[in-house]
C-alpha cells in the first residue's frame, strides 16, 4: 500500500488519504477490541467483522465455497492422473488425443470431489451456525462440541460420500474394461470387487469408507475449532513439526479402521495401508509469532500444503505398489493380465483421494481460502484494502 506521491519501484496500489484514515481507525479500534499491540494481516479473524449477520455470511461462504474449491483442485488433479493413465494404457486405439481420453475423468473426478467438497463444508457449517447463535456453547472447549463436529461431519460425508463414488466407479470401471456403452456395466464392476472381496457390499463399502473419512476430518476440526470459533478460527500453518508418539496413536487408529474394513471383507488388503495413514496424526503445525513481511503466514501456509502433497503422493505410490503385489496374488485364474494393475490404480487413485481432502482440509489451504474470503468481506465493505 503506497500513500499518495509516494513513489517506489515496485508498483502498489495508490489509495487517498481520507481512506488510509478510515482504514487506520478502523485497524486500531479493531487491535484495541483483540488486545493486539501488532497489526499483522494474518491474524485477522471473522470476530472482526461488526455484525451477526456477516459472521453467517463468512461462515457460509469459507465452508461451502471452501470446501467446493478444494474439491475442484483435487478434481483436476484426480482428472489429470486418471485421464494420463487411460492416454498410457490405451492411447491411440480408443482416443484421438489425450484430452480426448481425459474428457470423462476431468468431468467426473470435478464433479465427485465438489460434491465431496460441499458435504464436508456442509458438515462443518452445521455445527458452526450453532454455535455463532450460542455464545454460551461457542466460547467451551467441551467434549460435546467436538462430538458434534465429529457426528455432524461424519454422517454428511458418509451420506454423500458413500453413495456419490459407488456410482463414480462404476461409470468408470465400465470406460475402462468395456468400451461399449450399450452394454450392463454392472457385470464389469461386479469383477473388479470379487478380485479384491468386495462383491457383497457394492455400497456398504464406499458408505463405510466414506463415513470414517467423514469421521476423521470432524475430528480434526473439532479439535481446531475448541480453540475458539470467531477468535481463532484461521490458523496458519507457519511450521510442520513432528511427534512420534501421536503418529503411533494415529497408526494405532488406522489399524483398527482398516481391520474392520477388511473384517467386513474376508480380505487381509486395507488393514496396512489405512493404518500408513496414521502417520499423518505425527504432524503438528505451528506459528512464527514475529512476523517480517506481509503476508508470511499465508506464504508458509501455501508452502506447507505444498510440501504436504508431495509427502502425499509419494506415500500414494507405496500404497499403489502394495495393491498391485497383493492384488497379482489374489487375481483369479484366467482373468485379465491387466486386471492387478487397473485395480492397484484405481485403488492408489482413491487412497490419493481421500488423502488430498484430508491434507488439504487440515493442512494449511482451507485456511487460506477462509482468510481470503474474510479480506474479500472486509474489502468490500470498504473497512481494509483487499491489497496491502
Amino acid at each position: 500500500m503506497a500513500l499518495p506521491g509516494n513513489t517506489e519501484k515496485k508498483k502498489a496500489a495508490v489509495y487517498s488519504e481520507p481512506e488510509i484514515r478510515a482504514w487506520l481507525s478502523w485497524m486500531a479500534r479493531g487491535m484495541r477490541a483483540h488486545e493486539q499491540s501488532i497489526f499483522q494481516i494474518e491474524n485477522l479473524q471473522p470476530s472482526w467483522l461488526p455484525t451477526q449477520r456477516m459472521r453467517l455470511s463468512y461462515l457460509v461462504q469459507s465452508r461451502l465455497l471452501g470446501g467446493m474449491t478444494i474439491g475442484l483442485v483435487i478434481g483436476l488433479i484426480i482428472g489429470t492422473l486418471d485421464g494420463s493413465y487411460e492416454w498410457y494404457s490405451y492411447g491411440d486405439a480408443f482416443y484421438q488425443d489425450f484430452w480426448d481420453a481425459a474428457y470423462f475423468s476431468y468431468l467426473e473426478g470435478i464433479l465427485v470431489s465438489v460434491i465431496v467438497g460441499f458435504s464436508l463444508g456442509l458438515g462443518v457449517l452445521i455445527v458452526d451456525a450453532f454455535l455463532l447463535f450460542n455464545p454460551r456453547t461457542r466460547t467451551k472447549r467441551s467434549a460435546g462440541t467436538l462430538l458434534a463436529y465429529v457426528l455432524a461431519v461424519g454422517s454428511t460425508a458418509g451420506c454423500i460420500l458413500g453413495f456419490t463414488p459407488a456410482r463414480y466407479l462404476s461409470i468408470f470401471d465400465r470406460f475402462i474394461y468395456d468400451r461399449s456403452w450399450v452394454t450392463d456395466f454392472s457385470l464389469v464392476n461386479e469383477e473388479f470387487l470379487r478380485t479384491v472381496g468386495l462383491d457383497n457390499s457394492v455400497l456398504a463399502f464406499p458408505l463405510i469408507v466414506g463415513t470414517l473419512f467423514g469421521l476423521s476430518i470432524g475430528w480434526a476440526v473439532g479439535r481446531k475449532k475448541q480453540k475458539g470459533l470467531l477468535r481463532a478460527d484461521i490458523g496458519t500453518i507457519d511450521l510442520l513439526t513432528w511427534s512420534w508418539r501421536r503418529a503411533l496413536f494415529g497408526v494405532f487408529i488406522g489399524l483398527l479402521a482398516g481391520g474392520l474394513i477388511d473384517a467386513l471383507n474376508h480380505k487381509f488388503l486395507f488393514t496396512p495401508c489405512i493404518g500408513a495413514l496414521g502417520l499423518y496424526g505425527g504432524l503438528q503445525s505451528g506459528i512464527v509469532a514475529m512476523k517480517t513481511r506481509p503476508n508470511q503466514g499465508i506464504l508458509l501456509s501455501m508452502r506447507n500444503a505444498a510440501f504436504i502433497l508431495l509427502g502425499t503422493v509419494l506415500l500414494v505410490l507405496v500404497i499403489g505398489g502394495y495393491f498391485w503385489f497383493m492384488i497379482d496374488r489374489q487375481t483369479p485364474a484366467g482373468a485379465s493380465d491387466e486386471l492387478p494393475r487397473h485395480i492397484a490404480v484405481h485403488s492408489a487413485m482413491t487412497f490419493l483421494y481421500f488423502l488430498l481432502f484430508a491434507a488439504l482440509f487440515i493442512f494449511g489451504m482451507q485456511d487460506v481460502l477462509q482468510h481470503y474470503i474474510l479480506r474479500r468481506m472486509l474489502s468490500k465493505k470498504g473497512m481494509l484494502p483487499f491489497r496491502l
